[in-house]
């Protein structure tokens, strides 16, 4: 029984280990290229994408809501992360990035927005409401213009740098393009992002 959930788990580590060196390739000038950025991209072809874009639609009203509650030196936080739609009809996805066979020239979409609020014993401590625009900087061009915030996660609490980890995809809707991000704040109320 041991041995066989040792196999497991060393093929899953195989698996992962050459994936991570699949993820890019390296050009005959030897500059690597990173997969999730490359533009010509095939769609699968056993997706339903008109059956994805109405299901991607019909969760505009849906929030996420994560709370957890940590203690940290005495204080006790409780950790609010609300996902949600704008409903900006800001976002004009064009025809390259609609998948389905169709004859839309571009696809209306929403912007998302997550807020973020920290109790530290009951009172409010911190608040902060992100965008993609908070993560620009990370962007590519493609996943700026006609991405939103999806997928929020908290990760938890960095002890040792006294901040909060959070957890985003910045994806265009309806496609498998995006870009993974997180947004760490501090309990000192500095915040940062990084890939």
């Amino acid at each position: 029984m041991i041995k066989i959930k040792f196999l497991k788990i060393l093929a899953l580590l195989v698996f992962l280990s050459l994936l991570g060196k699949s993820c890019g390739r390296v050009s005959s000038e030897g500059q690597f290229q990173a997969a999730e950025e490359e533009l010509e991209r095939s769609p699968d072809p056993k997706i339903d994408f008109s059956r994805e874009r109405k299901e991607y639609i019909s969760g505009y009203d849906d929030e996420i809501i994560i709370r957890d509650t940590l203690l940290f030196q005495g204080d006790e936080y409780q950790v609010f992360l609300k996902n949600y739609c704008e409903f900006d009809s800001a976002l004009i996805i064009p025809k390259e990035y609609i998948w389905e066979k169709t004859s839309f020239t571009s696809f209306t979409s929403h912007n998302f927005s997550a807020e973020i609020i920290i109790y530290k014993n009951s009172e409010e401590f911190l608040k902060r409401t992100l965008t993609k625009e908070t993560f620009k900087e990370l962007l590519p061009e493609n996943i700026y213009n006609y991405g939103r915030l999806f997928a929020p996660n908290f990760r938890g609490f960095e002890e040792q740098d006294e901040q909060f980890k959070f957890g985003f995809s910045i994806s265009i809707p309806v496609t498998d393009l995006g870009r993974g991000v997180e947004y760490q704040l501090k309990l000192n109320g500095n915040s940062s992002v990084s890939p």
